[in-house]
């Protein structure tokens, strides 16, 4: 169908290889959230996926956990 041609043109201007399901992280991949929606990044790692809901689980560095993240909340930490 035409929805899939225009998924995989974008695949291809991605850098990194997307995962199966189409997730932008992968468990263990380093990164800085906003916690609970806030306006500051902290960082972390992914802990999580959820193929249902496509949001992730993530461990913080100070040891506070969040789940239920969606990508748009999730940086990756250089």
């Amino acid at each position: 169908s035409s929805s899939e041609s225009s998924e995989d043109e974008e695949e291809t201007k991605e850098s990194k290889k997307p995962d199966d399901d189409g997730r932008e992280y992968s468990i263990g991949d380093r990164v800085r959230a906003k916690f609970d929606d806030g306006p500051d990044w902290f960082r972390g790692k992914i802990e999580s996926y959820c193929t249902k809901t496509q949001t992730y689980g993530v461990l913080y560095d100070d040891g506070d956990e969040e789940f239920g993240v969606p990508a748009s909340r999730i940086i990756v930490d250089k």
